[in-house]
């Protein structure tokens, strides 16, 4: 079980350190005429996202206020499609 823990760490550390770089080459690479975040930007505010993370990437939610995804028809659809996948 240590060598599985001690491989998931060093997998972890791995990744933490390629979004570090990803993070510096990101902030560096964006010259746009407002900064990541800004209203008129069309790149999103990293530190914001991760802040943000469990609110705006929960799978969760099964409701949007306001939209009907009706979920009863889409699964019927799904279902009506399926034989079609095999093509």
């Amino acid at each position: 079980m240590a060598t599985a823990d001690a491989y998931e760490d060093e997998r972890i550390a791995t990744l933490e350190r390629e979004l570090a770089v990803l993070r510096r080459s990101a902030a560096s690479a964006v010259a746009t005429w407002v900064p990541p975040g800004h209203y008129s930007s069309p790149i999103p505010d990293a530190a914001q996202l991760l802040a943000r993370g469990e609110e705006l990437f929960f799978r969760g939610h099964r409701s949007l206020p306001g939209i009907d995804l009706n979920f009863t028809r889409q699964e019927e659809l799904l279902r009506l499609f399926l034989p079609f996948y095999a093509e």
